[in-house]
């Protein structure tokens, strides 16, 4: 059975685009972001001085670019960096309550969340090196082990989503083993363009091998295109002239975001997905397993 989990936000000064703070519930870590706009405010801030990592974001020359660093005192440290780079918008800073991370914990998990954010791709890391795991005692690795967990699990709620990996193995796909009606396709006769995709586990994902246009074709100013084009630059779909090919199963949150990195242009992707053997629509099918364990749960 799944166990939930709670994270308490509080906005630090009432809007919703400005100084955020995160936690959980009997956790010692203490998690801050801030618009670069309001960065004296925040690093006006206690915890501001104490030990810990802070991640600066924001986009270089059009890309999304990261640096992750750590620091005894981070108010400090990026001070100095709001100095001398210009291209960040937003920083998160990560301390623990009581100032109780020391130099070991601090350069472990500026490690981990380097080694992170280069395995997930999203983003050019403005790190000119990664630096050595730290080696900790059992006991410290563990805890810090935790500690990496609670991050990584609260900065995409408060709109951090460079660490997430969207790649998924062949493990993590049922495809040797699905249903025709479970594996969905969009065929493009005109271009002979097809693709083939799964939903699992509230993830809708296109597989390895999967075709698709090489360039965006929709409007220039869509959301989609950014990602389309990002997709290309880490080469989860390289071209082949006119054409393209996905080189990992990867995940999208939603039908309409897969089917527009395929169609490079927006998609209705209910409409357009199908299933494989009776050529059943996603949104038709998707409707029909709703209503099917609805009337399951019902009649339990």
């Amino acid at each position: 059975m799944e166990t939930g989990r709670s994270i308490q936000l509080f906005f630090v000064n009432g809007k919703p685009d400005g100084i955020l703070i995160a936690n959980f519930f009997n956790w010692t870590g203490h998690i801050l972001r801030t618009p670069r706009l309001e960065l004296s405010t925040a690093l006006a801030r206690n915890e501001a001085q104490f030990s810990g990592v802070y991640i600066l974001i924001g986009q270089n020359d059009g890309v999304t670019t990261t640096y992750i660093g750590e620091s005894d005192n981070i108010r400090e440290r990026i001070k100095s960096h709001d100095a001398k780079k210009d291209w960040w918008d937003t920083a998160v800073l990560i301390t623990s309550e009581s100032d109780a991370l020391n130099k070991a914990h601090i350069r472990f998990l500026e490690s981990k969340l380097i080694q992170t954010a280069k395995i997930a791709g999203n983003c050019v890391l403005d790190n000119a090196t990664t630096p050595n795991l730290i080696p900790l005692n059992a006991a410290e690795t563990s805890d810090m082990n935790i500690f990496l967990e609670n991050i990584l699990f609260a900065l995409p709620t408060i709109g951090i989503d460079v660490f997430q990996n969207n790649k998924r193995t062949e493990n993590e796909t049922i495809t040797p083993t699905a249903r025709p009606s479970d594996v969905f396709e969009l065929y493009m006769p005109k271009y002979n363009i097809r693709a083939k995709a799964q939903q699992i586990d509230g993830e809708f994902i296109v597989l390895k091998g999967s075709e698709a246009h090489a360039s965006w074709r929709g409007s220039s100013d869509h959301n989609y295109r950014k990602l389309h084009a990002d997709l290309v630059r880490r080469g989860i779909i390289i071209p082949k002239g006119e054409f393209a090919t996905f080189t990992e199963n990867y995940a999208f949150s939603s039908p309409s975001a897969a089917a527009a990195m395929v169609t490079g242009r927006a998609a209705n992707g209910r409409t357009e997905w199908k299933t494989a053997d009776t050529k059943v629509s996603f949104g038709d099918w998707s409707d029909a397993k709703l209503k099917s364990e609805l009337s399951e749960t019902l009649n339990d």
